[in-house]
């Protein structure tokens, strides 16, 4: 089976660089907040532009902790899109905070600052613009729309690592920026991590305590935190892929040219780069009809896909559980039920490209 994603494939082709840096800290005996993950937070910082790096344990409390350290929990709303992973709800609902959801735009999937301007409340207190798939939302007129209203941007990069917005790394145009280490994303990690970005001292200084139970010294809790840290394995791991991550996008992007080029011709939806934007194709998603027997025509001649996702947010049970049964997001509904990520992965080969391509042309063909 081609598989969507294969990080497996990173480390047999990395493993003497991967596997000396995990030797190096086994032999340092600090494992924790100690000398790789200080160097990663720097090392990543200054490749997408940002003063300030603070490593935690996953993505989603990079979002979480971004939340704490803005102040914003109960009674406050943060605007989502609808279509996003249901984890960029969850670290809302952690802090006391409602998301509130956004419909997105047809042609990209992503939030915009026009559907998300009508529903601005009185308590409104955040946007979070996610940069779905690996292409960068609008930031500009995110960033007007903050301004005007008085409310936080924070971003959520998990599947954008590298993408820009009019030559700017997403994750340094909003207060922060919220990355993921999955092991499946562009930049990725042999277990969980996340990071946080932003260029406000102040904001960092606060996440660092937040990260380490609130210490502002050696067990001395200035203010309430958590255990969230960025282990020091996994940063010297993300530091050796840290140095491929540009030229992994770039296969990436060639390998989403070759398909949108073959599949022209079909009855498919393919995805395009967002106007001022940049893509690195996290995931290559298209839209087509009979989705189920396309899924399953591909899976007979094994080649894998996945549905980044097949229940919005609306849509998910703890959701409907709170009552909270919110219409009006009629394309991320229509979204949700035509699309399909094919594999894109930098070490998918030129047979198994060519192998995606002809089974999706047979379908076609066949159907």
């Amino acid at each position: 089976m081609i598989p969507v994603s294969n990080p497996g494939a990173q480390y047999r082709n990395y493993e003497g660089e991967i596997q000396s840096a995990i030797d190096r800290v086994l032999g340092s005996g600090s494992y924790i907040l100690a000398s790789e993950v200080s160097q990663f937070e720097l090392e990543f910082s200054k490749f997408l532009g940002s003063n300030f790096g603070i490593g935690v344990a996953s993505g989603t409390d990079a979002l979480r902790l971004s939340l704490k350290a803005l102040d914003i929990g109960l009674g406050k709303e943060v605007i989502i899109p609808a279509m996003t992973s249901v984890s960029t709800a969850m670290a809302i609902l952690s802090v006391g905070a409602r998301p509130v959801l956004s419909d997105v735009s047809d042609e990209t999937s992503l939030i915009t600052a026009e559907k998300a301007e009508p529903i601005i409340s009185k308590n409104t207190a955040a946007i979070i613009p996610v940069h779905l798939y690996g292409q960068s939302c609008n930031m500009h007129s995110f960033q007007e729309l903050s301004e005007i209203k008085g409310l936080e941007l924070i971003e959520d990069c998990a599947q954008a690592h590298g993408a820009q917005f009019k030559g700017q790394s997403v994750g340094t145009i909003g207060k922060v920026g919220c990355f993921s280490f999955y092991p499946t994303k562009n930049l990725s990690a042999f277990g969980d991590g996340g990071l946080i970005t932003t260029n406000c001292e102040s904001i960092a200084e606060k996440l660092k305590m937040l990260r380490q139970n609130g210490f502002s010294k050696p067990q001395i809790s200035e203010i309430e935190g958590v255990s969230s840290r960025l282990d020091e394995i996994q940063a010297a791991i993300l530091r050796v892929k840290l140095n491929y991550l540009e030229k992994m996008n770039k296969i990436r992007n060639k390998i989403a040219s070759a398909y949108t080029s073959a599949f022209s011709d079909l009855p498919v939806i393919c995805p395009v780069t967002p106007h001022d934007g940049s893509h690195v194709f996290h995931q290559y998603v298209i839209r087509v009809q009979r989705r189920d027997d396309f899924i399953r025509f591909l899976r007979e001649k094994h080649v894998g896909t996945a549905i980044h996702y097949p229940l919005p947010i609306h849509r998910q049970p703890f959701w409907k559980a709170k009552g909270w049964n919110q219409e009006g997001l009629p394309t991320t509904d229509k979204l949700s039920s035509q699309i399909v990520s094919l594999p894109i992965d930098p070490f998918l080969s030129d047979k198994e490209q060519n192998k995606v391509i002809d089974t999706v042309k047979k379908f076609f063909e066949e159907n």
